[in-house]
């Protein structure tokens, strides 16, 4: 019988193990021979570092075969964030990382806000993998491993080294686009103490950081002690602090009232921007709409009576410019959250004996995030006739059989409140062994914990919201009252009407979390009017309603490094090696309120979910020097590395690495990678139980959109809709609801996903030029069998945009027969699509010291790093055979992808003269397109030429700091010097809405 495969593995790493030690002894054994090794010979110690995408110690000029781009501890302290993904953002390999802006208000994810993740290449952060020293981290967001980067203290981090490619096989799965590695500082002492703070130039989005960072040697300098608390906090910016967000000054681009569909005229441009736009079916006083028996249209009114304001028609859309309706900017809620956050960490670094060593790493980071969103809103609430509400004028303009409907966007119920507290914990154990004098041992215990409580504030139930909707006069005091306070049997209109059935309700009554009845505590509600203020209603229609989330991570892992005899090169270097096993544990629950669970309130219905995963693995890599020394040949090694895994969900995977440098000159090398990576369904993918959720479908089908998509949309769309009943499919049109109701659900018959990375490129250290570096890399990454799981909007476009309607994204839309309207959708993952990348990376690094070219006089030194990025591709299939989605060069356009300019960069040049240093930098990305290359090529005329891409990002930052006598410094920065806002209709593309900000501090080192 075939042994398990761990216990191969095991055993396979034992035979090499022992393989390997035997090289060592016996190289140990003939270099002795061959010297003459006595207890007095000299050894001169090299000294070697451990570099990110490898395990093999090296020396500090090595150049590796993958390229890596390292930013300081300086450079982010200079750069006046205190939060490490906004300055992370503006590197080209990260743009798409949720910052600040991405994770407050309505943009943030129900659970998400205040988070901040990392999205290398474009790729998700799913397949960003983040280290700390080379060894993962516990995540942050439920059945994912997407870590938090906000938790890793930044007082204590030493460099950030950033990787494309060909580390899978080093770190495991996740390191689909490549790795993050955040490098601590060890054996830390002395003490740093250091704070600051910062405003924008209109008074707000206050920030604020401390830290304090002291350590100290003891026994001799056998035992390092370091411990470190740091503070931060950010305030809250709300849209309406902005003109250009809910100030009243935001524009639009919308459909021309003057270009109506179908007789579109390709000389007038289809949407122009408009300001003071509004939705047309919804206001804060309500919209009311009146019908006779027979659904004949009677009249439109306000919620306060007057005859509803329809402004300026917007076509073919949910707007209208003025009037009486919602404006968009209410629905904008924050900019940025608010976030505080507490850190506190501890190093212990014991030398045991000459050949031991003890290593601990403590960690404990609390945040709270805060953030405002969206109010609940109705479409179409049926008003019974004997509403004391109902205005006078809608009263006189209806019968006792006539219907009365209401539309409203309830913000005086208060709008929607996220407060979450997350709370993680993380310790590493390690020791590190030097067996022999060429083989050490490394074995490391790596547990995480992340606990997370998400408030939702004003939580709406929905079977209270319709009993106080009901609303009737209490014949005994003539005073309004709830109808079933009155009679505990009287099903409201609007429960059958509106579809709430989702949730389970109490024997005997229609009520699920109320007893109807005179002691019920309903309170009536109109949705007539605007309240000053809080509803008399709204304590007891709203609560607060308390989802907990526990992910933990346990990690176990021994490797053996050395080095052993080069046959290829034996006289002037050895063969390094690094082998080892690791097995890996990741588990996730989430409990949310009963509420939720039983489908009670406004929003989605969430059931309890749990999931947990372990996988097994050995890993091996190895680096052969093949030639020195000789002419053309300075260096030419060879590399490769490859991990055998075994997981419980989706069976054995295997990853490998091939990379190879060649130095013809000591000032020029050239390098080359070819890997294998893997990424496995993460927990959520794979055991989400499923839940209800909410989206804006603008239908593929309709009219205004069949050219917006593949050359395939239009005949599928004519065939979908002739199925279905549709008399004229070319002239459809939408009438689907602004929000729809979906499910989204995991997928156990998922499998993991394969990348393939080539990176090719070549380093230049010239000689004749001191102090300067540069780098230029090509890579390509094509990632198959990908899992996608996309939004119920993209799902209607996948379907009709694919060669033929018999593909996987089809049956999870539902229509409506005869109309064919979308009533339903699913979200859930499928391995279907393949993602491509390629591109080039430039890295130039120039230290200029006047010594070095003979000037004597002291200047200064300065230092300038350009970290420059050309996007050559960026593609998404979603099926076999379908048309290539181009994405390269897009902004912020709803797809699988965030924004991919083509062009990005960023520069920085600083300034050392004695006591002063002062820095200037900019961060640049050219022009994104505002709409699909679809959209373009199907609509040229859909806007006016300069509409068509979004302008460029270039912001400017100033930095000065002079340091005082006895170690004390004193800095100060602004960001955006030229105070540069987003572009048309948006809030904070290509730039921040913060706008310009000022920052300063002091910082004491001992």
């Amino acid at each position: 019988m075939d042994k398990p495969y761990a216990v191969r593995v095991l055993s396979r790493a034992c035979v090499l193990s022992a393989v390997l030690a035997f090289a060592s002894w016996a190289q140990e054994e003939t270099d002795a021979a061959l010297d003459g090794a006595t207890a007095d010979t000299a050894v001169a110690e090299v000294q070697t570092i451990t570099v990110t995408g490898s395990r093999i110690p090296r020396s500090p000029d090595f150049v590796q075969t993958n390229p890596v781009v390292s930013v300081n501890a300086e450079d982010f302290r200079q750069s006046g964030n205190v939060k490490i993904t906004d300055y992370l953002k503006e590197l080209p390999a990260l743009t798409g990382s949720i910052g600040s802006n991405a994770a407050g208000g309505s943009n943030a994810a129900i659970g998400l806000a205040g988070l901040n993740l990392l999205d290398l290449r474009n790729l998700g952060f799913d397949r960003t993998l983040v280290l700390v020293d080379g060894k993962r981290h516990v995540g942050s967001v439920a059945g994912t491993g997407a870590v938090d980067v906000e938790s890793i203290p930044v007082a204590l981090i030493e460099r950030i080294d950033i990787q494309t490619g060909g580390v899978s096989a080093v770190y495991g799965a996740d390191a689909v686009s490549g790795v993050v590695n955040f490098v601590m500082k060890r054996d830390f002492e002395g003490l740093d103490v250091r704070t600051q703070f910062g405003q924008s130039s209109e008074g707000d989005a206050d920030t604020a950081l401390a830290s304090i960072v002291g350590g100290r040697n003891f026994l001799g300098g056998r035992l390092n002690l370091a411990g470190a608390y740091e503070y931060s906090k950010s305030d809250r910016l709300s849209a309406y602090d902005r003109s250009f967000a809910g100030g009243g000054e935001r524009r639009f681009l919308v459909n021309n009232p003057a270009d109506f569909q179908p007789d579109d005229d390709p000389n007038v441009p289809d949407r122009v921007p408009l300001s003071d736009i509004r939705y047309n079916d919804s206001a804060r006083d309500g919209y009311v709409l009146t019908f006779d028996p027979d659904f004949n249209f009677l009249g439109d009114f306000s919620g306060r009576g007057q005859v509803w304001d329809p402004g300026l028609a917007i076509p073919d859309s949910f707007f209208q410019q003025g009037g009486d309706g919602t404006s968009l900017d209410d629905y904008i809620g924050d900019l940025t959250p608010e976030v505080e956050r507490h850190t506190l960490s501890s190093f212990l670094t014991f030398d045991v004996t000459d050949r031991i060593r003890l290593t601990g790493d403590l960690k404990y980071a609390q945040s709270e995030s805060f953030t405002e969103g969206q109010p609940s809103f109705d479409f179409f609430l049926p008003i019974e006739q004997d509403n004391p509400f109902i205005p006078q004028s809608v009263v006189d303009a209806t019968g006792p059989e006539d219907f009365i409907f209401v539309s409203r966007d309830h913000f005086d119920l208060g709008v929607r409140q996220d407060d979450i507290e997350r709370d993680t914990f993380r310790g590493v154990l390690g020791l590190e062994a030097q067996i022999t004098d060429a083989m050490q041992l490394e074995t490391s215990l790596v547990y995480g914990r992340t606990k997370i409580d998400s408030v939702a504030i004003n939580n709406r139930y929905n079977d209270r919201f319709a009993a106080a909707l009901d609303s009737v006069i209490d014949p005994a005091t003539g005073q309004p009252t709830c109808r079933s306070n009155l009679d505990p049997d009287a099903v409201p209109f609007s429960l059958s009407d509106q579809g709430w059935d989702v949730y389970e309700p109490l024997p005997g009554t229609w009520a699920g979390s109320f007893m109807p009845g005179p002691d019920s505590g309903c309170v009536p509600f109109s949705p007539f009017a605007e309240a000053d203020g809080l509803a008399a209603a709204a304590p007891w229609l709203m609560t607060n309603s308390l989802t907990t989330y526990r992910l933990e991570q346990t990690v176990v892992t021994a490797a053996i490094t050395g080095t052993t005899f080069n046959w290829f090169v034996p006289d002037n270097s050895e063969m390094a090696y690094a082998f080892g096993v690791e097995h890996r544990v990741e588990e996730s629950r989430g409990n949310p309120p009963i509420e939720d669970q039983r489908g009670l309130t406004f929003g989605n219905v969430i059931q309890p979910d749990s999931g947990r995963y372990d996988v097994s693995e050995f890993f091996f890599e190895f680096e052969v020097p093949l030639l020195e020394n000789l002419p053309f040949a300075e260096r030419v090694s060879v590399e490769a590395a490859m991990r055998f895994s075994d997981y419980n969900t989706i069976g054995r995977t295997r990853t490998w690495k091939g990379g190879a440098s060649w130095a013809p000159v000591s000032d020029v090398t050239f390098r080359a990678t070819r890997a294998k990576a893997t990424r496995a369904p993460n927990i959520g993918e794979l055991f989400d139980p499923g839940g209800q959720t909410f989206r804006s479908i603008a239908d593929p089908c309709a009219a205004v959109n069949l050219n917006n998509g593949t050359s395939f949309r239009a005949a599928n769309c004519f065939e979908l809709l002739s199925s279905l009943g549709v008399e004229d499919p070319a002239n459809f049109v939408d009438e689907a609801s602004s929000f729809l109701p979906g499910v989204s659900r995991g997928n156990r018959d998922l499998q993991e996903e394969d990348a393939f990375s080539t990176t090719i490129g070549v380093v230049l250290t010239p000689e004749f030029v001191p102090g300067l570096s540069v780098a230029l890399d090509w890579y390509d990454i094509e990632i198959e069998n990908a899992v996608f799981a996309p939004q119920g909007a993209e799902i209607a476009r996948q379907c009709v945009d694919a060669p033929t309607l018999d593909n996987q994204f089809c049956p999870l839309i539902t229509r409506e027969a005869g109309t064919a309207t979308i009533t339903d959708f699913q979200e859930i993952p499928v391995n279907v699509a393949r993602f491509t990348t390629r591109g080039y990376d430039l890295s130039v690094q120039y230290r200029i010291d006047p010594a070095d070219w003979g000037i004597r006089r002291e200047i200064g030194r300065f230092d300038l790093r350009l970290i420059g990025n050309k996007l050559e591709n960026l593609t998404f299939f979603s099926l076999p055979g379908a048309e290539p989605d181009s994405v390269k060069g897009e902004g912020q356009i709803d797809s699988a992808f965030g924004e991919a300019p083509e062009w990005q960069a960023q520069f920085d040049l600083r300034w050392y003269y004695r006591r002063v240093t002062l820095g200037y930098g900019f961060s640049y990305f050219d022009e994104t397109f505002r709409f699909t290359k679809e959209t373009l090529a199907g609509n040229p005329d859909i806007t006016e030429p300069r509409f068509h891409e979004f302008k460029a990002k270039f912001v400017q930052d100033l930095y000065a700091q002079y340091t005082l006598a006895g170690g004390l410094s004193v800095f100060a920065g602004v960001n955006n010097l030229a105070d540069v806002q987003p572009d048309l209709g948006e809030v904070f593309y290509p730039v921040s809405g913060v706008g310009r900000f000022f920052f300063a501090g002091l910082e004491y080192r001992l």
